[in-house]
C-alpha cells in the first residue's frame, strides 16, 4: 500500500483524529504535530483543498493534489455514505429459526436503489437471514407502484387498464399478468397473517341474513337466488 493511503487509513482509524465542522469542512489533526489543518472539498465538484504544506507542494508539483489529511477525509465520507446506505431495522436481533442471540454480520444484499440491507448469519444454528424483510423484499418493481396497482385493483379497476395507468402516470411499463401475480402473492400473505390472529371476543353476537339475486346458483322459484349471512361481534365501549 501507498505510504501516503497508510497514513491517511491511520489518520481515519483514530478515534476522534477528524472533526466534521460542516459537510464539507474538516477539522483533521496532524500526526506529527499538535497542529490541526482545516481539510475542505468545493461544493459539488472533487475538489478539495488543506493547510498543510504537502498540499501546498503537490498543488504546484504533483498532479496528484491530495495530501494524507485529504485522503483520510475522503475514507470518512465513503464510510458514511457506504453506512447510510444500510437500511436500519429496529427488531430484536435473534435468529428467526432458533431465536438465539449469537447472531453476526455476514455481507450485505444489493438494493435496486443503491442501497444495501444487513445479512446476518447465526453462529448457533448457522441459517443466514436478514433482519425486518418485509413484503417486497424480493420484488424487482417498485412498492409503490405494487401498493398503488394493489389499490386500484380493490377499486374495481381491472388488471390491462391498471397497467395503461401505470404507463401513463408514472411512465412505467409492467403487464396485466404482473398485476395479477401481485394480487396473487399479497392476498396470501394477508390471509396469514388474518389467519394467525387471535381475536379476543365476548359471547355476545348480532346475526342477519339476506336474499340475494346471484347469476348461476340454483334456480329458486322466478330467479336465481342465494342466502348471505353476516355475524357481527357485538362489542360495548
Amino acid at each position: 500500500m501507498d505510504s501516503r493511503k497508510q497514513r491517511a487509513s491511520q489518520i481515519f482509524s483514530k478515534t476522534n483524529s477528524i472533526r466534521k465542522i460542516t459537510k464539507n469542512h474538516y477539522a483533521v489533526e496532524s500526526q506529527n504535530s499538535d497542529n490541526t489543518y482545516n481539510v475542505r472539498k468545493l461544493s459539488k465538484t472533487d475538489v478539495w483543498t488543506c493547510e498543510c504544506s504537502d498540499f501546498h507542494y503537490r498543488l504546484r508539483k504533483l498532479d496528484d493534489k491530495h495530501c494524507k489529511h485529504i485522503r483520510a477525509c475522503i475514507l470518512l465520507q465513503d464510510s458514511i455514505n457506504t453506512e447510510n446506505k444500510i437500511e436500519q431495522v429496529s427488531q430484536p436481533k435473534v435468529c428467526p429459526k432458533c431465536q438465539s442471540s449469537y447472531i453476526v454480520k455476514n455481507g450485505f444484499r444489493k438494493l435496486k436503489n443503491g442501497g444495501q440491507r444487513q445479512k446476518h448469519r447465526c453462529n448457533q444454528c448457522k441459517y443466514r437471514f436478514i433482519l425486518g424483510e418485509n413484503g417486497f423484499s424480493k420484488v424487482s418493481s417498485d412498492p409503490k407502484i405494487i401498493s398503488e396497482s394493489l389499490n386500484l385493483v380493490m377499486s374495481g379497476m381491472s388488471y390491462r387498464n391498471i397497467a395503461r395507468h401505470i404507463e401513463t402516470v408514472h411512465q412505467i411499463k409492467i403487464s396485466h399478468v404482473s398485476v395479477n401475480n401481485w394480487i396473487s402473492k399479497y392476498t396470501q400473505l394477508i390471509k396469514e397473517y388474518v389467519d394467525s390472529l387471535n381475536p379476543n371476543v365476548s359471547d355476545v353476537w348480532s346475526l342477519d341474513e339476506m336474499y340475494l339475486n346471484v347469476k348461476n346458483t340454483k334456480r329458486t322459484g322466478k330467479g336465481f337466488h342465494d342466502w348471505i349471512v353476516d355475524m357481527v361481534h357485538y362489542c360495548r365501549r
